[in-house]
């Protein structure tokens, strides 16, 4: 009942509801509409997750809202794709140290990968679908997927190094220009 007397976490709730329910009911002729509305769910499970573990949500606003996200993402995606996000969110609210070689990489290039994965998906998979027509066997699609996720990680990695961190240690010489002014 406290929750529901807060404005702010009642109008969060409704917004935030509104937007996972979109991707549910997407047109079918709008094929992007649904792969960004579709995952929203996982991505304000996401967003929960975050403020949980820097304590700006407190327990009882974390599990309720927990509890309706995941049951959103469990009506609104596929089994496997539930279950490898059950996963994930269960790791990541253990708080398991993952210390290997190749997630501290690509932790490193996450936000790139995250910038480029889709767009350059699409460009990867058109281009491919033109040259050969690997995409109407299953098999195939197996193989274009981990071809689409090598070159998203080599492009990632290239875009991390000469456009990502450049900026950003630009901005830094710039906000120590202003500290200094």
């Amino acid at each position: 009942l406290p929750l529901l007397l807060n404005k702010k976490y009642v109008l969060a709730s409704i917004i935030g509801l509104a937007i996972v329910m979109i991707g549910h009911h997407r047109p079918e002729s709008i094929d992007w509409f649904g792969w960004f509305f579709g995952h929203t769910s996982f991505f304000f499970l996401g967003i929960l997750l975050f403020l949980q573990k820097e304590k700006i949500v407190k327990r009882t606003p974390f599990i309720i809202s927990a509890i309706l996200l995941i049951t959103v993402c469990y009506y609104q995606n596929s089994l496997p794709k539930f279950m490898f996000g059950m996963i994930a969110f269960g790791v990541i609210l253990s708080g398991i140290n993952i210390q290997f070689k190749s997630a501290t990489y690509l932790g490193g290039i996450s936000y790139s990968l995250y910038i480029i994965h889709w767009p350059f998906g699409i460009l990867i998979e058109s281009i491919t679908k033109r040259i050969i027509q690997l995409h109407e066997y299953p098999i195939g699609k197996i193989a274009m997927l981990l071809f689409y996720t090598i070159m998203a990680v080599l492009f990632a990695h290239f875009f991390n190094k000469y456009i990502e961190k450049p900026f950003l240690n630009y901005s830094k010489k710039i906000k120590n220009l202003q500290n200094y002014s």
